[in-house]
């Protein structure tokens, strides 16, 4: 769909009371209290890297997340060329891989189209061999996946059984987690639900994929299950913009200040003049080429 002033205009009007009320929940909810552990919300009591929780919802009442599709990546090792993780996401079951961090070929940027003009925005990580992801369940541990790339994805947590809306998204009313993903699983899962993609290539002479890849971790230590996920001052888009500063060694808070409302366009998941993709064309962040088709 095309960019339209005319239809961000009406965006804007509609939703800008909720737009202020969800600033001001991101200010004053966000904490290590939102979610709690908890073991009557697990989905494989026998995966050790799983830790279920509980949302202590926004607007009252207190939900299980799906632990079978949301949880935060655990670091289980790290050195100078590699870094292993556990709860990397495929089909709903969960792995643990070794990933070349030296090895990493190249990084694009992942558009979604999930509502008219809309997109859900992601990193896609490719590298130049492949890794094993090994099924994290001891009795399944001989489900192997081969695989050389990987989605790094900030997004919005519902509580479980409750679809995914806009509006409580406006709201505050999301947890926010940074979830790893195998490409085959996001890419699948995107074509069922009719959902066009783009893919944009990054050019890695402004930033430092490897870093890039470490601030993921970095700001998922410090948000995921912790911070409320708000539809324009902390989203998908406002933390893809906040992981490349940050991989391009350019300061920037991960608290909330001034200039998330005075940049709030860099929260517009949008293709057109204004939002996030012209805020990383600014940067210079993607190649002038650098749009691909995705081939699956």
């Amino acid at each position: 769909m095309k960019f339209s002033f005319r239809r961000l205009l009406v965006f804007i009007l509609i939703t800008a009371p909720m737009m202020v009320s969800g600033y001001a929940t991101l200010v004053a909810s966000s904490g290590p209290s939102m979610t709690t552990l908890a073991k009557d919300c697990s989905c494989h009591s026998e995966d050790p890297f799983e830790k279920p929780r509980r949302y202590h919802y926004v607007i009252g009442g207190s939900y299980c997340i799906d632990s079978c599709k949301y949880r935060k990546p655990i670091p289980l090792a790290i050195d100078a060329t590699s870094i292993t993780l556990a709860n990397i996401n495929s089909h709903r079951e969960f792995y643990s891989a070794k990933l070349p961090l030296d090895q990493i070929e190249s990084v694009s940027l992942v558009y979604e189209e999930f509502r008219p003009g809309i997109h859900h925005t992601a990193f896609l990580f490719r590298f130049k061999k492949s890794f094993m992801m090994r099924n994290q369940r001891p009795s399944q541990n001989k489900d192997l996946l081969n695989s050389n790339e990987l989605i790094v994805s900030p997004e919005g947590v519902p509580p479980k059984d409750y679809k995914y809306s806009v509006v409580d998204g406006a709201i505050g009313n999301y947890v926010s987690l940074i979830r790893y993903r195998s490409a085959k699983d996001f890419f699948s899962e995107a074509e069922e639900k009719g959902h066009p993609l783009t893919l944009f290539q990054l050019d890695d002479k402004v930033f430092d994929a490897k870093k890039l890849l470490m601030a993921s971790l970095e700001m998922s230590d410090q948000k995921s299950f912790q911070s409320v996920y708000q539809l324009i001052f902390n989203n998908c888009a406002t933390m893809v913009t906040d992981l490349l500063l940050m991989s391009s060694d350019q300061l920037i808070s991960l608290g909330w200040d001034s200039s998330d409302v005075v940049n709030w366009t860099r929260g517009l998941p949008l293709k057109g003049p204004i939002g996030t993709l012209a805020h990383l064309q600014a940067y210079k962040f993607i190649k002038l080429d650098g749009v691909i088709k995705p081939t699956r």
